[in-house]
């Protein structure tokens, strides 16, 4: 059996409830067995295995809050000639409960879940937390930037 591919790390970590910083970064990786490539998204962190180069990715402005799960981004990784077969399988998993960096990385009191952009479909319209999420990206909540 040959080396194992670097992803599979992360999926081991995270199954042992390891998980990546939550920076916004990316990490590159080289293309998975038979040039399959993809974007794994951890909360605040993604992970990229292609062919293409470092260089070329970071041009794409990926990060780890959502944009390396764009469908510009996607339809990049997937090439001219995957055409409407490509497709997009999604995995969930959550950490246990417990302290976060939520606020050192948003400037924003509270926890991460229901109200936040990232999480909700409708921020705008959110009344579970009474949040403003229209401010800039660092205002909390009560109006502390």
């Amino acid at each position: 059996m040959g080396e194992s591919h670097p992803l599979l790390g992360y999926f081991l970590d995270a199954a042992e409830g390891k998980f990546p910083p939550v920076d916004g970064g990316v990490t590159v990786l080289p293309a998975l067995a038979d040039g399959l490539e993809c974007s794994v998204a951890f909360t605040g962190h993604a992970v990229v295995a292609t062919a293409l180069g470092d260089a070329e990715v970071r041009a794409q402005q990926p990060d780890g809050f959502g944009e390396s799960m764009a469908p510009d981004f996607l339809r990049r990784l997937a090439g001219p000639a995957a055409g409407s077969a490509a497709s997009t399988p999604h995995w969930s998993a959550a950490a246990p409960a417990g302290p976060s960096d939520w606020g050192r990385w948003t400037g924003r009191t509270g926890t991460p879940g229901c109200g936040t952009p990232a999480s909700c479909a409708a921020p705008s319209a959110c009344t579970a937390t009474g949040a403003d999420w229209s401010r800039s990206p660092k205002a909390s909540p009560d109006g502390a930037s």
